[in-house]
């Protein structure tokens, strides 16, 4: 069945398009799974190994008494006949990241969220940072050797980012850098906070959305390059309690993305949506210290090609990791959505995927 919410409305300017995107299916890991000793959950990021055929997924649990965190498992996912079946994951390992001197990371010291793989191997996590604890931990994009697991440095990441209470700015707790991606040829690697910086504007509600910024690095030198705003959406639903956010960036090009923005209230359940999101014409507002007030910004401009709660018979859950899979035998691209289960025994991981045609 082809779902092309909005496919073919006027294209955003510049580069390829989506033109439709197809459901191919849903398959789960138990939430009860183990792998070397450890619980496999809390996946909030996934990215595909052209070289080795599998996928990595990087888990956000925080560690715990002879616990490794972070660390990232590897699977496969395999399509039958065009499409994924409900035992159509495989878990195949999994890779602790360490200090640069083999150490363990302390627990409880970092929120890993985002990965990503360059094409030399090495994996880079984004990390949410912990700026509500009494040593606030920033948030951050660190890179790591992808054999040992050994921390190799860490982008460059903008003071603006850092949490302070006196005056309150940076990152809000467990609204930051959730999403990583880069760029085709590795170039740059993109970030986003979930939310406005403090400074910048006003967390999501049910009224309003929230300007997010997202943050290109030069991958070679690990140099912040350029910043642009994302206006993320209001929350979907009213009752309970609520959060919405930008979870997700797919790079398509240097100058487009997909992007997977999550919302979820206790009354209402989780709203997933998937948007094609374009740089051209935005401004580059890299170095500003603070974003609210400033009428002369142009965010980036997006539009929605699917919403996830139109699929007949599909009921999304945490979804926040997406990943371009093998390119599907017709030539279309295959994307992969992975859930974060919060590390719930008795609650699934779910994984789907989307059959994407992207256009001239």
């Amino acid at each position: 069945m082809i779902l092309a919410t909005q496919a073919r409305a006027q294209p955003i300017e510049g580069g390829p398009v989506v033109a439709e995107v197809e459901f191919l299916g849903q398959a789960t890991v138990a939430g009860n799974a183990t792998v070397e000793g450890t619980r496999v959950g809390g996946l909030s990021g996934i990215v595909f190994d052209e070289v080795k055929g599998e996928y990595l997924a990087i888990s956000d649990d925080k560690g715990g008494p002879g616990m490794a965190a972070p660390r990232v498992y590897r699977l496969t996912i395999g399509l039958e006949d065009g499409r994924l079946r409900p035992r159509g994951v495989r878990l195949e390992g999994m890779l602790e990241l360490t200090r640069a001197d083999g150490s363990r990371v302390p627990e409880g010291s970092v929120d890993a969220e985002g990965i990503a793989l360059g094409e030399n191997g090495d994996i880079f996590i984004s990390a949410e940072g912990m700026p509500n604890a009494s040593s606030p931990v920033p948030p951050s994009v660190d890179r790591f050797d992808g054999t040992s697991g050994r921390y190799r440095r860490s982008m460059e990441v903008p003071e603006a980012y850092l949490p302070a209470s006196t005056p309150r700015r940076g990152v809000r707790s467990n609204l930051a850098f959730e999403s990583l991606t880069l760029t085709p040829g590795g170039r740059f690697l993109d970030t986003a906070t979930e939310n406005a910086l403090h400074q910048d504007g006003p967390a999501a509600s049910v009224e309003r959305g929230s300007p997010c910024r997202v943050l290109r690095f030069e991958t070679d030198s690990g140099m912040p390059v350029a910043e642009f705003v994302y206006e993320a959406d209001p929350i979907v639903g009213k009752n309970g309690a609520n959060v919405a956010g930008l979870v997700e960036l797919l790079a398509i090009d240097e100058s487009r993305w997909l992007a997977l923005e999550r919302s979820f209230s206790t009354g209402s359940g989780f709203s997933v949506r998937l948007y094609e999101v374009s740089s051209a014409g935005a401004t580059n507002v890299l170095g500003a210290d603070r974003l609210a007030g400033r009428a002369d910004v142009v965010p980036v401009t997006k539009r929605l090609v699917l919403d996830l709660g139109t699929i007949e018979g599909f009921i999304p859950t945490n979804l926040e990791g997406m990943a371009f899979g093998p390119d599907l035998e017709d030539g279309r691209k295959l994307v992969i959505l992975m859930a974060d289960n919060q590390l719930m025994a008795f609650f699934p991981s779910q994984v789907v995927a989307l059959g994407v045609t992207i256009g001239p």
